[in-house]
């Protein structure tokens, strides 16, 4: 992990982690438990409470918890009680007009921004008391339409557009574009793990003419962490151990903590199993001769994130049905402390603050709920 990272070729060069920092926790830290207060959402009827595929949830200075609805394309806020004030967006590809929404975030002259992915670009609003008005709408210098990250800004406001883009070796990369005034002024590839890091293989032919390429993961094997923050900060980890690249202004504060593996249950063994043989039918093969089998742990990581005050948070892992837990770094590299919140609340499209947390839910159903919590 303590590699080199290098710009697209042709634009501004980022080197970062040659010689970074590290810091790690000896002691265990405060645990503060988040508690829900307030949940949005139902099964049935009809109602701007009723979420067909929720898509990203940001609150703001008042309260108010600001739903983005993909599949209906359009946005709802609610107050702070959580009785539904209005809505704005609909489908379509004019100005004003969403196509999937997700990824809502603040951008730095207040106005909210929207990851609208299906039309290839941000669309910004003016969240007013009582309605919102459409401001502007910035073009991505990618195609991601389905690819879900973070709505971020560099310290002094320019925007960071994360897409894959073909390098001139003709493989597709992740890449955090800084945008100014739409002109891309920097730009990071993120680095892809080497397949026998997260346990994956793909397998490619042709049918019909067409080329195609099926990717196979271990079930409950590692993974490639990769978090945006606000003011540029980013984070990168495996999943694998318990470290991590916090990465501010070019240079990479390294964070580490013990942290081990934790035993599958007996439920997820058979989860992995049922995995394991779709892959192989998938593949055309048996399960014996998949060049993975069920692991014995998971690993110590689950996820990261940053919360809106650019602290990070590094989930790790518990046993089946525990409660969620995750560290608190600050971008100096000081662990904070843990928060701890129910093991169904997800903030991968949540939003984070000093005191109280928007996540979702999702029941066994796939119906969507806004959840939120206080520390």
């Amino acid at each position: 992990m303590r590699t080199r990272w290098l710009g697209l070729v042709g634009l501004s060069i980022t080197i970062l982690g040659c010689d970074p920092e590290v810091s790690g926790a000896s002691a265990e830290p405060e645990t503060v438990v988040a508690v829900p207060d307030l949940e949005i959402g139902r099964l049935e009827g009809v109602g701007p409470d009723v979420f067909s595929a929720v898509g990203s949830v940001v609150g703001d200075s008042l309260g108010r918890i600001i739903v983005a609805d993909r599949r209906a394309a359009e946005v709802r806020v609610f107050d702070s009680t959580g009785a539904f004030l209005f809505g704005f967006g609909r489908s379509g590809e004019g100005p004003g007009e969403l196509m999937a929404p997700c990824c809502m975030a603040w951008g730095p002259s207040g106005l909210l921004w929207i990851r609208d992915g299906g039309n290839h670009r941000y669309s910004t609003f003016e969240i007013g008391e009582q309605d919102a008005s459409f401001q502007s709408a910035h073009r991505m210098v990618h195609s991601d339409a389905n690819y879900v990250v973070p709505t971020t800004f560099t310290a002094p406001g320019d925007l960071i557009d994360v897409g894959h883009r073909m390098n001139p070796s003709g493989q597709l990369q992740v890449v955090r574009f800084t945008l100014s005034d739409g002109t891309v002024v920097d730009s990071t590839v993120i680095p892809d793990p080497e397949a026998d890091e997260i346990g994956q293989f793909t397998i490619s032919g042709t049918t019909e003419g067409r080329q195609f390429v099926l990717y196979f993961q271990q079930p409950f094997g590692p993974s490639q962490l990769v978090a945006h923050g606000p003011r540029g900060l980013w984070a990168h980890a495996m999943s694998s151990e318990y470290v991590v690249d916090l990465i501010r202004n070019d240079s990479t504060m390294v964070v580490t903590r013990d942290s081990d593996g934790v035993p599958l249950s007996e439920a997820e063994k058979a989860r992995g199993m049922e995995r394991l043989e779709a892959d192989a039918e998938r593949a055309g093969r048996s399960v014996s001769r998949l060049p993975y089998g069920l692991p014995d742990l998971k690993p110590p990581l689950r996820d990261m994130f940053f919360d809106t005050e650019g602290r990070l948070w590094v989930e790790r892992t518990v046993p089946d049905g525990s409660p969620r837990i995750a560290d608190v770094w600050d971008g100096d590299g000081n662990l904070l402390r843990s928060v701890q919140w129910p093991e169904d609340v997800s903030f991968t499209l949540g939003w984070v603050s000093e005191d109280w947390a928007l996540g979702l839910r999702r029941d066994s159903l796939g119906v969507d709920y806004v959840v939120r919590l206080r520390f």
